[in-house]
């Protein structure tokens, strides 16, 4: 909600029943055929519990928007967690995403998460379950033209949160300072509150 009231943008509250969870009752749906009673019709009640809790979390997204004075939609669809979301993504300029589902996860960040970060066609901002005020932004810069698109992102995040920018360069070889001078000159046109830091080692240690 702060980056939509920062530019005025419109939210959308999306919410997907698992498919996996809904049709994974197939089998227990096959002994309620065969006439054991308690397992008969779970795959439409559990479509319908997905329905209510989803129907509940939009109702509660609307009125926190309202609260804000954001502009929002919701929406409701049945699909695998990941692809829903990607899919619904097709439509936006910005995916945002908690770190972990509802189930938890092992690692880093839920599996889930990690499949709409390799396939969305927009960006992904991952927030971690303890919400902090944004007041420093890190952006890993490698000179590459993905890294360009990245830093203009980066820019862009700095000033929704009205935070300081760090551009951060690994690189082992004597080109490292090269790339920061190039960096530099695309930052230079729209910021100078800047940091940039040439370290050496394993670019995702150092990040």
């Amino acid at each position: 909600m702060l980056i939509a009231e920062a530019r005025g943008a419109r939210l959308k509250g999306l919410f997907v029943m698992d498919q996996k969870v809904i049709h994974g009752h197939f089998y227990e749906d096959l002994a309620g055929a065969a006439g054991v009673a308690p397992f008969l019709g779970l795959e439409q009640q559990s479509r319908r519990a997905f329905a209510r809790i989803g129907k509940g979390l939009m109702a509660s997204f609307e009125k926190q928007c309202a609260a804000r004075k954001v502009a929002c939609e919701t929406l409701v669809v049945e699909d695998a967690v990941a692809n829903g979301i990607v899919t619904a993504a097709r439509k936006a300029d910005l995916v945002v995403l908690g770190q972990r589902g509802s189930r938890g996860a092992s690692g880093p960040i839920g599996s889930n998460v990690e499949r709409v970060v390799r396939h969305s066609p927009v960006p992904v901002l991952i927030v971690p379950h303890e919400f902090k005020s944004v007041r420093r932004v890190l952006v890993g810069y490698d000179g590459s033209i993905h890294g360009k698109d990245t830093l203009k992102m980066a820019l862009a995040a700095a000033s929704w949160f009205g935070g300081s920018l760090t551009v951060l360069h690994v690189s082992s070889d004597a080109d490292g300072e090269n790339v920061l001078a190039a960096a530099r000159k695309l930052v230079a046109k729209r910021r100078a509150d800047t940091d940039f830091v040439l370290d050496k080692g394993d670019p995702a240690s150092a990040l």
